[in-house]
């Protein structure tokens, strides 16, 4: 059995963390700390450090809002991934978590 977390102290603490709640029930229990989460601080702080990651940021973000403020505009790039045989694709909005 393994346990992931997101490495916060209310779940790693040593005695009365949920993973070690967990783990005086089952001595082979193997804790990690989150894949997903770790991800997600390796890429913020890539953000930080890499200046093509904002300008990246800016180019999708333009582009959220060029298209979110009209419908016709959806309809048109629609019509487009339908022409050049491409799947459907919708640009969502970013958001930092």
């Amino acid at each position: 059995m393994s346990f992931a977390s997101d490495d916060a102290s209310v779940m790693m603490r040593e005695n009365n963390g949920i993973a070690a709640r967990i783990a005086k029930n089952n001595s082979y229990l193997f804790i990690t700390h989150c894949i997903a989460h770790r991800l997600s601080l390796a890429s913020e702080n890539a953000y930080r450090q890499v200046d093509f990651c904002k300008k990246a940021e800016q180019i999708i973000k333009r582009c959220y809002k060029f298209f979110s403020k009209s419908s016709k505009r959806i309809n048109t790039l629609y019509d487009y991934q339908e022409f050049l045989n491409k799947s459907k694709i919708k640009i969502c909005k970013i958001f930092n978590i």
